[in-house]
């Protein structure tokens, strides 16, 4: 039997036709760590957000560019996890930099127009981090803690 994938590197343009490959590598690892279901989804909302973010964004229409996803069973600050790394050389943008909506608005139409998506992003996933470097471009990591006992992260 072969053992479960610890790791999955995808690269392909930045094509909303790409997404399902991204999303699946997201799901591949869940299984591997034996994720729960209300885990894998809230993994793949994330993922799914900061992917169109930066397949509608990062590059003009008339070039795509490329989005990498790196997705990995692994430690971080010590607590097992699942890491998923997202790289573009579109332009520079740190969506972790965008103020949190104000909680009690009941109008949906008074929020500001973007960053809902990021604000949800950083509500499912555990860990988040960005940064841009010319040689490199952006990265975003988003992490989530692996259950060590049902309802519980380790």
């Amino acid at each position: 039997m072969t053992p479960p994938r610890r790791s999955i590197a995808l690269r392909g343009p930045a094509r909303l036709e790409f997404l399902p490959s991204l999303l699946d590598a997201v799901s591949e690892l869940c299984d591997a760590a034996d994720a729960d279901p209300a885990m894998r989804h809230d993994l793949r909302l994330a993922v799914e957000e900061a992917c169109v973010n930066v397949i509608r964004h990062a590059y003009s229409e008339d070039d795509p560019g490329e989005i990498a996803l790196d997705v990995e069973l692994s430690a971080w600050e010590g607590r097992p996890a699942i890491r998923v790394d997202i790289h573009d050389r579109g332009r520079p943008f740190d969506p972790l930099r965008l103020a949190t909506p104000q909680a009690g608005t009941d109008d949906v139409q008074a929020l500001p127009l973007g960053g809902l998506g990021v604000h949800l992003m950083r509500q499912v996933t555990d860990a988040q981090t960005y940064s841009h470097a010319k040689a490199t471009g952006n990265h975003l990591t988003l992490v989530k803690f692996l259950a060590t006992r049902k309802g519980e992260t380790a």
